[in-house]
């Protein structure tokens, strides 16, 4: 669990730029797992003080690491390290299942679905993130937004990344919006890798909160990956201006 951790963590600073992919080619982990803060602080003020890691990793360790001296071993960039095409747009979406895994496999009791789902929605949707899906929305259904569905589609980006998606391309027929229909998803792949592929749904879900920040689509959908599902699909239908107007008051009476 914490090798899984360690993994997660280099994943996200590579992929975020906080560490450079050039500069890293392995990375050597080790820690000291003790119960309180309290414990840790004082170990690392002895350690910093000239104490061996070693010693106190074999001495105060709760994982079976202490007994190496806390030793987790090395990763190497290819171990856990996708390589994302300059045109991928979903480089962000790992990231973020990345360090939603970190934090599960660091909590004392698994989370329910239920309860995961709510948490990560409320985590996800800072200032900024619907900032972002709002800026989205204004441009929804412009021919620049569908010549970038069709460009992601046809990248078929997970034929070459794992850890990237394959997305197919719907207009609807009547006008009303239009679908992406994933046939393959990271997030399914590195959860599967993590064990935690029954929670996959609570990450899913963050599509429907997402549209409604947006304000201009409802989002509708048959199928997931995770759930049993052919494929997961994307569906985005225009919101008529009669209920974009009964949000608007919706919205104005909640925030009084």
């Amino acid at each position: 669990m914490i090798k899984n951790i360690c993994k997660l963590l280099i994943m996200v600073f590579l992929l975020t730029g906080i560490v450079s992919a050039e500069e890293y080619t392995t990375v050597h982990a080790e820690h000291i797992l003790v119960k309180t803060a309290a414990e840790a602080q004082q170990i690392k003020k002895d350690i910093d003080n000239g104490g061996s890691f070693e010693y106190y990793a074999r001495a105060y360790s709760l994982c079976p690491s202490g007994r190496n001296g806390g030793d987790l071993g090395y990763f190497g960039r290819g171990q856990m390290v996708p390589e994302f095409e300059k045109a991928d747009r979903f480089k962000m979406n790992l990231v973020n299942c990345a360090m939603i895994g970190a934090f599960i496999l660091s909590m004392p009791q698994r989370p329910e679905v239920d309860r995961l789902t709510d948490y990560y929605a409320k985590a996800m949707m800072t200032a900024p993130m619907q900032w972002f899906c709002r800026k989205s929305g204004k441009s929804k259904f412009t021919a620049k937004d569908i010549a970038a569905m069709k460009a992601i589609a046809a990248l078929k980006a997970a034929d070459r990344n794992p850890y990237s998606w394959n997305m197919e391309f719907y207009e609807y027929p009547d006008g009303s919006g239009y679908e992406g229909r994933f046939t393959k998803c990271g997030i399914c792949v590195l959860m599967k890798e993590l064990g935690l592929y029954d929670l996959t749904p609570a990450l899913c879900h963050l599509d429907y909160t997402m549209s409604e920040a947006g304000g201009v689509t409802n989002f509708v959908r048959q199928y997931t990956l995770a759930s049993g599902g052919p494929y997961c699909d994307c569906g985005y239908k225009r919101i008529q201006k009669e209920e974009k107007i009964n949000r608007r008051s919706a919205r104005c009476l909640s925030s009084r």
